[in-house]
Parts: C-alpha cells; sequence; structure tokens
C-alpha cells in the first residue's frame, strides 16, 4: 500500500495543554472500551454524517474497499483539522475543507485507503480543534473487519524462505511440541511441511492436506470473508508440477452453495532475482463465506485445503499462507 501524506493545517497548541496530552488521548480512545467508542465531542464543535445535522457523529466505520466520505462540521471559529493512527502508514487524507456559505458548517472530505493485503481492523482518530480553549473533538474512525482466523506462519522458521529450495522443508511430524499446539493438522503429517513461515503441501511422490482447527463461537456470524495466498511448485530449472487446490469448508458453505472449490493457481517466476518478495502476486484468493443453508445457526467452521482434484496426486505441491477468516455481517436479533 503506498504512504499517504495527510493534508491538514497548521495544529495550534492551546495554552495550559501540553501536545504530549492530546496524543495521549488520541490513543486512549483508540484503544478504548465500547463505552467511548462513540468518540468525543464538544459544545463548541459539532459533527454530523449529515448536512441536517440530525444526529451528532462520533465514530466513523468503513469496509475495506474504502473511498471518499464526507463529514460535516459545525464549529464557531476556524476548523484545523488532523488525522492519528497507530499504523505505519496514514491511511486517511484530509482531501479538502469546505465551508457552506452563510453558515458557521464545513464540509470535511475524507479520502480512506483501500485496504490490499489484509482486511484486518484498523483504527484512528480524527481531531477537530478551533480557535477556542479546550475545543478538541475526537472521532473514532475504524476500517475493515474483526478477524476468526488470522495465519501468516511466522511462527515457522524452516529453510531459507525460497521456494526452489526444498531442503529444509520440516514435516510436520518434526514440529516441535509449541508449534504442533498452534492446532493445525493433517491427516499425512509427512507431507504437510513448514517451511520459513508459510506451508508447503506435498512432495514430489505425494500430494498433501493442511486443515485449521475446529473454531466455535460463530453463532452471530451471518457472513465471512475467507482470504489466502497460494502458488503452485516450479523447480529450479523451471519443471512444473500439477496447480490443483481444493478447499473445503466444514460447518459453512461458500456464496455459491457449495462447500469445496476446485482452484487453479498460478507459478511464481522461478527465474525472478526478487523472487523472495513477488512469490506470492497473483496468488490471492478471495470467498465469501456464509452459514450452510440447512443449518443456519451454525457454531462451527473448520478450513481444509488439499493438493490436487479431490485426491492427493503426486506432483502437486503448493505453497499457501496468510490465511484468515474476517466476519463481515453480524446477526444482531430484532428488539420487540
Amino acid at each position: 500500500m503506498k504512504s499517504v501524506i495527510l493534508k491538514k493545517t497548521d495544529i495550534k497548541h492551546v495554552r495550559f495543554v501540553p501536545w504530549c496530552v492530546c496524543i495521549g488521548l488520541v490513543y486512549t480512545l483508540s484503544a478504548c472500551d465500547k463505552d467511548h467508542e462513540k468518540g468525543y465531542l464538544v459544545d463548541s464543535i459539532k459533527a454530523s454524517e449529515t448536512e441536517s445535522f440530525e444526529e451528532n457523529v462520533g465514530q466513523l466505520i468503513w469496509k475495506a474497499e474504502g473511498g471518499k466520505d464526507t463529514l460535516y462540521v459545525a464549529s464557531n471559529s476556524a476548523l484545523t483539522v488532523s488525522f492519528e493512527t497507530n499504523e505505519i502508514n496514514s491511511w486517511v487524507e484530509v482531501d479538502k475543507i469546505e465551508a457552506i456559505p452563510g453558515t458557521n458548517k464545513s464540509r470535511v472530505i475524507l479520502n480512506v485507503e483501500p485496504m490490499e493485503k489484509s482486511y484486518k481492523k484498523r483504527v484512528g482518530v480524527l481531531n477537530l480543534n478551533n480557535g477556542e480553549a479546550f475545543s478538541g473533538v475526537f472521532i473514532r474512525l475504524n476500517q475493515g473487519y474483526n478477524t476468526r482466523i488470522e495465519e501468516n506462519f511466522s511462527w515457522l522458521k524452516y529453510g531459507t524462505g525460497s521456494p526452489l529450495d526444498l531442503t529444509k522443508a520440516t514435516a510436520m511430524t518434526q514440529w516441535t511440541a509449541a508449534q504442533k499446539q498452534v492446532g493445525w493438522i493433517s491427516s499425512n503429517t509427512a507431507s504437510a511441511l513448514g517451511m520459513n513461515g508459510y506451508m508447503l503441501l506435498g512432495t514430489a511422490d505425494k500430494g498433501g492436506n493442511l486443515s485449521s482447527s475446529i473454531f466455535p463461537g460463530l453463532e452471530k456470524d451471518s457472513l465471512l470473508l475467507l482470504t489466502f495466498d497460494a502458488v503452485a511448485y516450479v523447480s529450479k530449472t523451471g519443471l512444473k508440477d500439477d496447480n490443483k487446490l481444493t478447499v473445503k469448508l466444514v460447518g459453512a458453505e461458500f456464496e455459491d452453495g457449495q462447500t469445496s472449490k476446485v482452484l487453479t493457481l498460478n507459478y511464481y517466476d522461478y527465474q525472478s532475482a526478487l523472487l523472495l518478495n513477488s512469490m506470492w502476486e497473483g496468488g490471492r484468493f478471495e470467498f465469501r463465506v456464509k452459514k450452510p443453508s440447512l443449518n443456519p445457526t451454525a457454531s462451527t467452521i473448520q478450513l481444509q485445503f488439499m493438493t490436487g482434484d479431490q485426491q492427493e496426486k503426486a506432483a502437486n505441491r503448493l505453497f499457501i499462507d496468510n490465511i484468515n477468516l474476517y466476519i463481515t455481517e453480524q446477526f444482531t436479533p430484532v428488539k420487540k
């Protein structure tokens, strides 16, 4: 994701209030509990999602796609706006502030960066100030989704990290006790192998499979998003294995009502000098997942990955990484 430079006016320090206090308040808000999720508003500044100011807003929630959004702000004096986040890159840009003629209101146009490699929820705080003492207004910003499964296999440290070198790939049978306790299992532990930060399924002679633990607590999850990276094996001389991967869901189904899919994987560029960085290019898969039609109250889910087309085939090696399951919609009971 490219770095975003926040456009903002000069921030005025309020006498008797050190800037470190404001920063502390910003990050306190970003980690606050549900009682404080609506942010913090004061009388001299009002913020709303509508120009009519039908309701003050203390929190904005965006989906992963990002885009532009408009916040309406009423202020008794000149307005300054800034954005704070714990993320490495600033993902919200204050595009412009437009005064609404004849009123004390302004449109604050926000540009929200789309999420790319990960859809895990990120938070930030929009800080609105004017010339009045203690006028800080803090609006909590959220983008992305809560996660049910988040796995990047960073705890695997076998080999050099290159898919061309399988000499130190380590079968699940030889993992440490701590690695086995993470919860990933296989019906053929000899052909589910740990690499350096990702998994290899299959050997030259036999296919492989990998399954997650059975995850509970999905009673209220009505829609989820499954994402992962997978690419097929190519040797250092350019010899390609088959490139099929079967993905199965236990306790859920894909958007089309099926419980399994056979995917055709891309191959990495084995001649690339930047292979360690480019290995997963073109290998991202995303699927919407829902409760089974015949069991809409299902509360558990298990993910299964298998080399080949419904069977464990030889010379069908593949690599898999960054397996995530996000909650995109939850069932909310209607209060009577």
